[in-house]
């Protein structure tokens, strides 16, 4: 028969083995002691020529839910640290000397390069130091700027939302509604870097200031108005505004976009075009290649300024189309920089062809390379569909 008191000291001295084996994560960080980087930010000193690396730092202790539930965007203690070095690393290291605390990196969303970096090259060095670090996931948000990134990183969201959920963080909302630049990702930018004769198109991100107002009258906002090319292991230079109409028709990514359709100068309509098909074809006469380029895409009006009939209405949204992506392909030239991805898809089709034709790795090609050809089907719904709601008053 056992004695009691063994027993006892027995039950105690195994839930004491238990507690020290089950105890759980010894080394565990509390969330509300670390700074969490949402968005890094990198460029070139123009004094002394060293690499400075931005980190924008969001604390989530310091986001507390008022009462209604909605933080606003001052809550957010959005904050950015700076630091310098000769490397890459050495920026990111001396950034870590002046932190306040353990920086997590698993929640950053979004990664700028200034105009210096990328004709520096320093992409190639960053993506090899983020790429290699377990926190950082590729599925980061990558842009381009010529403005400072000090601004574009202390800029608040317009809405009383955290910057978790502004426009760095997530940019498809937007792209998703009117499709104007698609956002790419770490893992495509690499893949597309990587492939040759491929353009790798990065949004433009840029300050915008008389958009936004409240009480305290206009405030800046930030914003996505154009486009850094990449192509063949170099940094061709930026296209902004009207010079990348043509992008979003040649994007497999695009969900919807607006397009005015003109007789002369005169707009006579506003459609929206949804989901276009790009399908580039080589055509090649002895040491000579030619290219067709076909864009097929359906359409619903908007508003309609003059009547028009369904065959013309699909007609002039063609025509509009053509246009730009000839517009558009023409400004990437005088870059030196093929926007359609003409000598990627004869490399994709027929790599024979493409080792006979390719010099040094590159396919010249010109305005004369290429044909544009765009198919436009308009949906026909609602009687006033191609007319005028209001019909203009009798003399």
């Amino acid at each position: 028969m056992s004695h009691p008191a063994g027993a006892a000291r027995i039950r105690v001295l195994s839930v004491l083995l238990a507690l020290v084996l089950l105890g759980g994560c010894w080394d565990a960080k509390e969330m509300e002691y670390m700074q969490y980087a949402l968005v890094v930010g990198i460029d070139v000193d123009e004094q002394d020529g060293r690499t400075v690396v931005y980190v924008e730092n969001i604390n989530f202790a310091s986001m507390p839910i008022p009462e209604g539930g909605q933080r606003t965007a001052k809550e957010a203690e959005q904050k950015v640290i700076m630091g310098k070095g000769s490397t890459v690393t050495s920026a990111f290291h001396d950034l870590y000397t002046y932190a306040q605390r353990r920086i997590f990196w698993g929640h950053l969303s979004a990664i700028i390069f200034s105009e210096r970096a990328l004709q520096q090259n320093l992409y190639a060095d960053v993506l090899e130091v983020l790429g290699r670090y377990n926190e950082v996931r590729r599925t980061v948000y990558v842009y381009v700027t010529k403005e400072p990134l000090g601004e574009i990183m202390t800029t608040p969201p317009a809405l009383p939302f955290s910057t978790i959920f502004g426009l760095l963080s997530d940019p498809d909302a937007i792209y998703e509604q009117s499709a104007r630049v698609s956002p790419i990702r770490l893992h495509r930018f690499i893949s597309h870097f990587n492939e040759p004769g491929k353009a790798v198109i990065i949004p433009y991100i840029g300050t915008v200031k008389n958009r936004w107002t409240d009480d305290q009258g206009t405030f800046t906002t930030l914003l996505l108005n154009g486009i850094g090319i990449l192509q063949d292991k170099q940094f061709k230079g930026f296209l902004l505004e009207e010079d990348i109409v043509g992008i979003r028709w040649l994007q497999p990514s695009t969900v919807r976009a607006p397009l005015n359709i003109r007789k002369g100068d005169t707009i006579v309509a506003t459609l929206i075009i949804m989901r276009p098909k790009v399908r580039v074809q080589p055509e090649v006469k002895g040491e000579q290649i030619r290219f067709k380029v076909k864009v097929t895409a359906q359409g619903q009006v908007l508003e309609m300024k003059q009547d028009l009939g369904l065959e013309e209405v699909n007609r002039l949204a063609a025509q509009a189309i053509e246009s730009q992506i000839e517009t558009t392909y023409a400004k990437g030239l005088e870059l030196d920089a093929d926007l359609l991805d003409l000598a990627y898809h004869v490399y994709r089709q027929d790599p024979q062809l493409w080792k006979r034709l390719a010099k040094e790795g590159r396919l010249t090609v010109n305005p004369n390379s290429v044909q544009v050809q765009a198919e436009v089907n308009i949906k026909q719904s609602g009687a006033n569909r191609f007319h005028k709601i209001l019909h203009p008053r009798p003399d």
